[in-house]
């Protein structure tokens, strides 16, 4: 066992090296040592210093020229603690565990953690004679390597919140150990459209506060993970029950419906939870996550800002959606939908002022879906993209058939808006069905307006410049703003038929309403459509308000083009017919 220098107890101060007999061989090794990456020692039986390269030396800390031949161990090893380089704050404890090594007598390797945060790996083996050889790798670099290599492994590297994988392994363990546990799905409501319109840099700006935002409505422990996408996930493993995991989603969903303050602005998303509960819904991780998935898309499907609990009737919803969108995806390619066509009317001659588009789906087995069970599932897909642009084609090409100045008016939905290239398609249909520009008013809804205002006024702009017309459609519900009017420059403006189905009822500010909208509208250059006219009072009511036009079944359902062809005909004969009835004789 290396003998113990009575000097370790003032570490500060070590004695001078005591010098060796000089050894030729010693020397040269120690000069070929001097360019290796490893820290070398050759410590005699005696705990002295036999030879020490440069890298021993900034290994430990010790200036440059401090571990010459003779320094004893227990000096070596104060300067090492004054510097911080040993896992003991006491140099003499440090000996004492060090000597208790030695004294095995064997090859050994462990690491070091430095009180300087410092790894090193150590290697000592005996040498004849009774002394040791050291040598020394600071392997703090790479360690931190590995350390990050392994934590990018498993966490996202946008968000730092845990990865699927990880999430998946969480969960796992939590399962295995038993008990209940809760995973909720999070899907943010409008995260597509923001980064479509804004651009990828505040998506990710987004993502980022998202995930920051969504943390903090969990306990430390909790695992919360972004799955990809728009798309994150929560494991709460300690027995939480309905009650405990509905307060978190509601937490949730409050939090993200906040707007976010982003460089380019606030921007508000919003965010839908779906909840499945272990061992109720699944005893294991992809049983369970299915579950949850499937509670969420039900909560989408409710509507924004919902959270749901998975219960069993949802997986044979889910494969109805599924079917369903299979359908629709083949009648879009086999262009199997069809335009039917809806007469609106001039208030004060009756003639024909325009038709409006409306898309209809006559399915060979289930009959006529409604456009409420399928354009969702359009929008939801993106298969809307397509089935507007040749909504927009088969409008224009149909409208070229009509008298001249009757315009056709086709609805914009929010995802073409927002992520498609809506001024070429109108220009390619308008240049197909050769129609004039100003016979097509395309008509969009006024949360299109609130989720991003700069870029429909641009786009309104650029419409306007080759002559289509623009309508604001179902105007007095959802966002609606007065201050919309003065801002967008839109042609139309069309009431929405709740309105319209209180005139004549005596239902107290129905008509006052209708009056208000259509002279604030006529006072900016606009005209404005009553929706929903189904009797001869709302007309009369409609007509009295001010309104310019008029829509609804009082002048003919929503036909398919043959038979719509036929209805503008027969109310044009009708409306020459009128016209050419002497006054007297109409009195």
């Amino acid at each position: 066992m290396p003998v113990r220098d009575p000097a370790v107890a003032d570490p500060p101060c070590p004695r001078p090296a005591q010098p060796l007999p000089p050894d030729r061989t010693e020397a040269d090794l120690a000069a070929a040592l001097g360019g290796v990456s490893e820290g070398v020692a050759v410590w005699d039986a005696a705990g002295r210093l036999l030879i020490g390269n440069r890298r021993l030396e900034e290994i430990f800390g010790l200036r440059a020229g401090s571990a010459l031949p003779g320094l004893f161990l227990g000096d070596f090893l104060a300067m090492a603690a004054a510097a911080g380089r040993l896992d003991q704050d006491d140099p003499i404890e440090a000996r004492a565990a060090l000597e208790a090594v030695l004294a095995r007598r064997e090859a050994l390797t462990w690491d070091m953690q430095t009180a300087d945060g410092h790894a090193i790996r150590v290697l000592v083996r005996p040498a004849p004679g009774g002394g040791w050889i050291g040598s020394y790798n600071d392997m703090t670099d790479r360690l931190r390597a590995e350390a990050k290599a392994a934590y990018m492994a498993r966490h996202d590297p946008l968000t730092q919140l845990a990865n699927r994988p990880y999430f998946r392994e969480r969960l796992s363990d939590a399962l295995a150990r038993g008990g209940q546990a809760a995973i909720l799905f999070v899907d943010l409501d409008r995260f597509k459209e923001i980064n479509d319109s804004l651009g990828h840099t505040a998506g990710d700006a987004l993502l980022r506060a998202v995930a920051q935002r969504l943390s903090g409505c969990f306990r430390h422990g909790d695992t919360v993970a972004r799955l990809g996408g728009d798309e994150f996930a929560a494991a709460l493993t300690r027995g939480e029950g309905r009650t405990e995991a509905e307060a978190v989603a509601r937490r949730i969903v409050a939090a993200l419906s906040r707007p976010f303050a982003l460089d380019i602005g606030e921007v508000t998303v919003g965010a839908s939870v779906g909840i499945a509960f272990a061992p109720s819904d699944g005893s294991d991780p992809e049983t369970l996550v299915r579950a949850a998935d499937l509670a969420l898309y039900a909560a989408k499907s409710e509507g924004r800002g919902a959270h749901r609990f998975y219960d069993a009737s949802m997986g044979r919803a889910l494969h109805s959606r599924r079917s369903l969108e299979a359908d629709l995806r083949q009648a879009i390619e086999q262009e199997a939908l069809e335009l039917h066509y809806q007469p609106i009317v001039s208030a004060r001659t009756g003639q024909v002022s325009a038709m409006e588009a409306l898309m209809r789906w006559n399915h060979p087995e289930r009959g006529l879906v409604p456009p409420s069970a399928f354009i969702p599932i359009a929008e939801a897909t993106r298969l809307v993209l397509q089935l507007g642009s040749w909504a927009l084609r088969r409008a224009c090409a149909d409208a070229a058939a009509w008298p001249e100045r009757v315009k056709v008016a086709v609805n914009l939905s929010p995802a073409q808006f927002v992520a498609h290239d809506i001024l070429g398609d109108v220009r390619r249909a308008l240049s197909e069905s050769g129609l004039a520009h100003g016979r097509l008013e395309v008509e969009v809804t006024e949360s299109m307006l609130v989720r991003d205002a700069d870029r429909s006024r641009l786009l309104f702009q650029e419409l306007r410049a080759i002559g289509v017309r623009i309508a604001m459609d179902d105007f007095g519900t959802g966002y609606s703003s007065l201050s919309q009017l003065r801002d967008f420059p839109f042609d139309k403006v069309k009431v929405d038929r709740a309105f319209v189905a209180d005139l004549g009822t005596g239902r107290r500010g129905a008509e006052a309403i209708v009056r208000a909208v259509t002279g604030i509208a006529a006072a900016l250059g606009m005209e404005t459509v009553a929706e929903g006219v189904e009797t001869r009072e709302q007309l009369k009511g409609v007509v009295a308000a001010g309104c310019d036009h008029a829509q609804g079944w009082l002048f003919g359902k929503a036909a398919p083009l043959a038979e719509a062809t036929r209805l503008l005909a027969a109310i044009e004969a009708k409306t020459r017919q009128v016209a050419a009835t002497p006054v007297v004789a109409r009195g």
